[in-house]
């Protein structure tokens, strides 16, 4: 971890760096699809971007700090908006008594 925060400020280091935690992104928002795709969840992965997920999931591996110094922020905002939505929505859900 100390390699990849010394590595972001260097000029020859720096892309590389930004090139693996983008990488990491779009593998983890490819697994997610995958995970997704025949789930009878797969309607509620159109309420959360995919894409939003897997920049936390690699943000948490990293750390919220290096990734943004590495010039790539993960949008909290839009993270707290959408659990704020689906928190929302849960509430609106009736669930079925449980069998007696």
């Amino acid at each position: 971890m100390e390699l990849l925060v010394g590595a972001r400020t260097s000029e020859v280091l720096g892309p590389p760096v930004r090139a693996a935690i983008d990488e990491s992104v779009s593998f983890k928002a490819s697994e997610l699809e995958t995970i997704f795709a025949d789930h009878p969840l797969a309607s509620l992965a159109s309420l959360v971007p995919l894409t939003l997920l897997a920049e936390v999931a690699t943000a948490a591996f990293f750390g919220l700090e290096l990734f943004s110094r590495a010039g790539r922020p993960a949008d909290i905002e839009c993270l707290a908006q959408t659990v704020a939505a689906a928190a929302g929505m849960l509430g609106a859900i009736t669930l079925p008594e449980p069998p007696q």
